[in-house]
């Protein structure tokens, strides 16, 4: 399988285009362990929201890295009212409210977070 490595000056740009396509409406944002937690820490210094940990808020935003098969945010995305992810996977089961990046089938992405052991 193809790695892409994801590197910190892209993700820097991915999270300023993630956002501006953000609706502006949502309360908290929730960063889904581990993928999403960088994010939406990124997200709360760029749009001024709290983080939150609870899924109690209807005016929730869930992020995570990716949306690959999408079985993680099919089980946050009912408690918010919007999703968002850098990448997205052309046949998720669930497909996030905003994405940056759809991500090529025959690739695997390394966030500049994770420790490639390869």
């Amino acid at each position: 399988m193809n790695k892409i490595y994801f590197t910190w000056q892209e993700f820097d740009v991915a999270v300023k285009e993630l956002a501006n396509k953000l609706p502006k409406d949502f309360h908290r944002i929730l960063g889904i362990p581990r993928g999403g937690l960088t994010i939406a820490v990124a997200l709360s210094h760029i749009t001024k929201k709290p983080l939150t940990y609870k899924l109690e808020d209807p005016e929730l935003l869930v992020v995570d890295d990716i949306s690959d098969s999408g079985r993680t945010l099919n089980q946050y995305g009912p408690f918010a009212k919007y999703t968002a992810t850098i990448h997205m996977v052309r046949d998720t089961i669930y497909v996030p409210t905003v994405y940056v990046h759809e991500k090529p089938k025959d690739a695997w992405i390394v966030y500049p977070w994770e420790v490639d052991n390869e």
